[in-house]
């Protein structure tokens, strides 16, 4: 042997055994600890009462059924729903999130309403609960997630990837993206199709990305949200399920039972909030006895979760097979939130019941304590007769502003053969007055569209500026003209850079319009939105900086729904809406424009209860002259009742000399085309 020769020694016995048990060891891969085992060994409660506190199912009895339910193998879907502030959000996606995150270590995707929520929900939800775990050091420390601002997943150190979806957006932000395990937090805010989506439903999309798992990956989807009307998504995902729901055992009959809302007694009598708190007790919906704090905590101990078609017999043995479908729902209510006292539950009832808003306070009930879905009360709407508003008329003459009227506006509907307009005039406790109303001649077919609009708008301001009279003699003016710019845009911004005040461009949003966009309400102005000029009641006012014009953006639905309003009212009312002096002959054309669309009342669990327009007939060019010269008397300083939102506008001043009655008007030659005179 030579010296470049290396010399190897023998490896003993014990060196191979050794070597032999390591690779064995690491062959056999770990043993997976079921979802409940992963909660009461990893999480700590991040912030609240407990915070510090190991996570623990005998806090909150129900967490375990929960828990039992996910990990018993039988179901691949998810439906939890529960009060708020009873560890429903950490119970039921976060824990299910860290779980697959880092105890089986794939991939996980996160479905929320609003990728402007993503940042918020790591931030606030997310990351503190890994913050206090051991998983903390699988943060990552650069890219996306370490350092915050916006992205839309995080890689983990250990492989696992999080991905945000949401409802907004096209269909091509939740396609290419596959996943074993969907999570889906406010179910109910994602329940619609996109406005840029002529696919199925967010919800749906987003679940499709578990579509390659279909058959060998056993697919794991968790949808949680608060409940809101028996239509949302949540709710119906709960009762087209299993409808699993929780039974206690009274602890004074030894029955089986599941109070409900209606066992809680107590507060029904009490004539002060005190004693609405010091009265309030659950009682067994079987022999009818209260049950002290500790009874409620025993019963919840012992409680079982039966689902639809099962029942549960004295002994507690539980009849019936499991329902035949892939959803599991699961529910709990204020009985099994021990965070809140039967005290305290009593108190906001009482509370409740004598709040002037009552519809309001019943949802926040429902939503916050029960776990119920809201019934929205029947809401009315009696249309308009053509009839009755045919003699809907005050002794004012046609073109004449009314004495005390002083409030005074225009609005015209163009259109490409013929545009609408309308001069209204109003006092400030929002009564208005229909000065007059009649149509423009457009020559397109001569002209051209461009041209023959602006041509016509040219001879209209003429009129404007020319002037109206008023009762007694005197020359008035519209201290502001809108100019439809929902259709022919261009040339409603041309001309109004044109000729300046009184006359701006305005535009509606509502659900009526074909595009169906709803109008974006404007909070308050601020740097984000430096364009705001005005914010009023349900419209407000914007500069158009790649136009350099001041448009009104107005709430359709709103207004309509305020204009039919003034309708239906006493005509000698504050606040009444009513026509110039004439026959019902006179009024036939605008009523029918007025009366063209009609209120569908339709609850959401975003908005609440809302009016819908629904067309009837396609000449309702009336009631976009009414609607948008009721916001802006509104602007002017009209407020109807007591309600207000924004300070009323001063118009410039314009002259008022002159005695001369101005005719109707025949401009340039070309008189206009007047129905119904």
């Amino acid at each position: 042997m030579s010296s470049s020769e290396t010399t190897v020694k023998p490896r003993t016995r014990e060196a191979i055994a050794g070597e032999a048990k390591y690779l064995a060891k690491r062959a056999i891969p770990p043993r997976l600890r079921t979802m409940r085992q992963f909660a009461e060994d990893e999480i700590v409660i991040p912030d609240g009462p407990f915070a510090g506190l190991r996570y623990s199912c005998e806090r909150l009895p129900y967490v375990g059924l929960w828990f039992d339910l996910v990990d018993s193998g039988r179901f691949h879907r998810f439906a939890a729903l529960g009060p708020t502030q009873s560890g429903k959000t950490l119970t039921c996606s976060l824990i299910p999130l860290l779980y697959h995150l880092f105890e089986i270590e794939e991939t996980v995707v996160f479905g929320l309403p609003d990728m402007d929520m993503a940042y918020d929900k790591w931030m606030i939800d997310i990351k503190p609960v890994i913050d206090v775990t051991k998983y903390a050091e699988l943060i990552p420390k650069i890219g996306r997630g370490s350092r915050g601002g916006a992205f839309d997943s995080i890689r983990f150190t250990n492989g696992a990837t999080m991905k945000f979806m949401t409802g907004g957006g096209g269909d091509k932000s939740r396609a290419g993206f596959t996943s074993r395990v969907i999570i889906i937090t406010e179910v109910d805010g994602m329940d619609e199709p996109g406005r840029d989506s002529r696919e199925t439903d967010k919800i749906s999309q987003i679940e499709a990305r578990t579509e390659a798992f279909d058959v060998f990956g056993d697919p794991r989807v968790y949808l949680e949200c608060t409940v809101t009307t028996d239509r949302g998504r949540i709710w119906r995902e709960y009762a087209n399920g299993s409808a699993g729901r929780i039974v206690t055992p009274c602890p004074l009959c030894g029955a089986y039972v599941s109070p409900e809302r209606e066992h809680l007694l107590g507060w029904q009598e009490a004539e002060t909030e005190l004693q609405a708190f010091e009265r309030s007790r659950f009682y067994c919906p079987e022999c009818g006895d209260a049950w002290s704090d500790d009874d409620r905590r025993v019963a919840n101990t012992e409680s079982q979760l039966v689902h639809k078609g099962q029942e549960i017999d004295a002994r507690g043995k539980i009849d019936g097979e499991l329902p035949e479908t892939m959803t599991a729902g699961f529910r709990w209510s204020a009985v099994h939130n021990l965070l809140k006292s039967p005290s305290r539950l009593g108190w906001a009832e009482w509370k409740s019941q004598n709040d002037p808003d009552e519809e309001n306070s019943e949802k926040a009930r429902c939503q916050q304590d029960w776990a119920t879905p809201f019934t929205p009360p029947d809401l009315v709407i009696t249309p308009l007769e053509t009839r009755v508003l045919q003699r809907r008329t005050r002794q004012h003459p046609r073109g004449l502003v009314p004495a005390g009227f002083d409030l005074v506006g225009m609005h015209i509907d163009l259109g490409k053969y013929l545009c609408h307009w309308m001069l209204m005039a109003g006092k400030s406790d929002a009564t208005a007055q229909v000065v007059d109303w009649s149509v423009l001649e457009v020559q397109t077919d001569e002209l051209g569209e461009t041209k023959a609009l602006l041509v016509a708008l040219s001879d209209f301001a003429e009129v404007v500026r020319a002037g109206f009279l008023s009762e007694d003699q005197k020359r008035v003016e519209p201290a502001e003209v809108w100019i439809d710019c929902g259709w022919a845009t261009d040339v409603a911004f041309e001309f109004c850079r044109q000729q300046g005040h009184p006359f701006y461009p305005a535009r509606g949003f509502g659900t009526s319009f074909e595009n169906g966009r709803a109008y974006a309400r404007v909070e308050r102005r601020g740097r984000k939105r430096s364009n705001i000029r005005h914010v009023g009641e349900e419209y407000h006012i914007e500069y158009v900086e790649r136009e350099g014009v001041i448009r009104r953006c107005v709430n359709a639905d709103y207004w309509k729904t305020r204009v039919h309003d003034q309708l239906s009212m006493n005509v000698n009312s504050p606040g009444a809406l009513a026509f110039y002096s004439g026959t019902p002959r006179d009024h036939l054309s605008l009523v029918k424009h007025l009366t063209a669309e009609e209120q569908e009342v339709e609850f959401t669990p975003a908005r609440g209860t809302i009016v819908k327009w629904i067309r009837k007939r396609r000449n309702n060019h009336g009631l976009d002259n009414a609607y948008n010269c009721a916001a802006l008397l509104h602007l002017l300083g009209a407020r109807f009742g007591d309600t207000s939102a924004g300070e009323p506008v001063a118009p410039k001043k314009t002259g008022r000399a002159g005695s001369k009655r101005v005719k109707s008007p025949s401009v340039g030659g070309r008189p206009y085309f007047i129905l119904d005179r």
